[in-house]
């Protein structure tokens, strides 16, 4: 009888280092960008869903950068839905340990889908290398999908221009002679109000190269 407490008491011993072991926790990661041309998302909200229940969530910061710490291996669902955006559902598996990255693209909604009025503006300023400002430049807004023109516009005399703009995906194009083309993406979409982005532009003349 001893002799059988003893030995069911050594398999007890055997399996506490395996109960005590602590399991280790997994981490996903990456950014959120625009489909079409990458532009990075700021604000975008992502939630992770386990059999459909919320286990965490988390935000983009302002370079489209987000991080979900401390969950534990297995199946799981990002889901973002996300005003101005089609709803993103993707499944993920992540193993023991496992520091995924995953970068997630996200495709702009039509603005036809949304009731609030589209009412965006676009404003800066065009500046040289040193500083100064370039009156008459042009500034034009192009759809990146079939590169109409949706508006364009001139700077003043201190080199500042105002344009306005649609929902969407959108490229801005600045040019004036003697100077080399600019151009950037941006995404306008309305979170709480429609926005109004600052984009300034520093163009380099052809001979300062």
């Amino acid at each position: 009888m001893k002799s059988i407490t003893l030995a069911l008491l050594l398999v007890l011993l055997a399996q506490i280092p395996a109960l005590c072991q602590k399991q280790q926790t997994v981490s996903v990661q990456g950014k959120a960008y625009a489909t079409h041309f990458g532009a990075l998302l700021s604000g975008i909200e992502l939630k992770l869903l386990r059999e459909g229940k919320l286990i965490k969530s988390t935000k983009t910061d302002n370079e489209g950068n987000y991080r979900i710490n401390d969950i534990l291996a297995g199946n799981y669902t990002i889901l973002i839905e996300e005003l101005g955006f089609v709803t993103k559902r993707l499944n993920i598996e992540l193993a023991e340990g496992e520091q995924k990255i995953l970068d997630i693209d996200l495709q702009a909604g039509h603005r036809e889908n949304y009731s609030t009025p589209q009412e965006f503006s676009i404003t800066g300023a065009v500046l040289q290398s040193n500083g100064k400002h370039i009156p008459r430049a042009s500034v034009v807004v192009v759809s990146p999908f079939n590169g109409n023109r949706i508006s364009e516009a001139k700077t003043d005399e201190k080199g500042q221009y105002k344009l306005p703009a649609m929902e969407g995906q959108v490229l801005v194009y600045v040019s004036s002679p003697g100077f080399m083309l600019r151009s950037t993406p941006v995404l306008l979409r309305v979170v709480s109000t429609p926005e109004q982005r600052t984009i300034n532009f520093v163009l380099e003349s052809f001979g300062s190269r």
